[in-house]
């Protein structure tokens, strides 16, 4: 290329030789070290993504962005809002992106193997961290199909186990 700009595949080759990491807690990790900066990890959990066109987890700053390998899923819920009144959702999810997603009906999930999970928007998916797991524990109730999850508002949503 006349204009020394990077080969498509060259530079899909770089995206992807990026050793950028994020562990199973949400820890953004590089070569096998953790990033301490509280600035960096923010930047990069603002920017956490999932590719258009593969939905492989991505992080983008500004017009860049490298492929991630995530131990789990790349999305976390790191803590709850409940909503205040009976017309606000009942209960929004705040993920480690910041962005805040609107729990429905049957969306909470215990795992096979333990974990929770919520799904949201695009048929994605978030690992709920265990301080928003046991945030959660006194709005719980138990049903022989699984559980319940009784919002301060007065909404109820099931949580399905798998």
């Amino acid at each position: 290329m006349s204009d020394g700009a990077p080969s498509a595949a060259a530079l899909e080759a770089i995206r992807r030789g990026i050793d950028l990491r994020l562990d199973a807690e949400g820890r953004w990790m590089h070569e096998g070290e953790a990033f301490t900066h509280a600035g960096v990890t923010a930047l990069f959990d603002r920017g956490l993504d999932l590719h258009p066109t593969t939905r492989e987890p991505i992080v983008r700053i500004g017009e860049q962005w490298c492929y991630v390998r995530c131990e789990d899923l790349p999305f976390v819920v790191r803590r709850w809002r409940f909503g205040a009144s009976a017309t606000d959702p009942a209960l929004c999810g705040v993920l480690n992106t910041g962005a805040e997603v609107e729990v429905g009906h049957d969306a909470l999930r215990v795992e096979a193997d333990g974990r929770v999970t919520l799904c949201f928007a695009d048929a994605r998916e978030a690992r709920v961290s265990r301080a928003a797991q046991a945030a959660l524990a006194p709005y719980l109730g138990e049903t022989p199909e699984g559980f319940t999850l009784r919002c301060p508002n007065g909404v109820t949503l099931e949580v399905t186990c798998r």
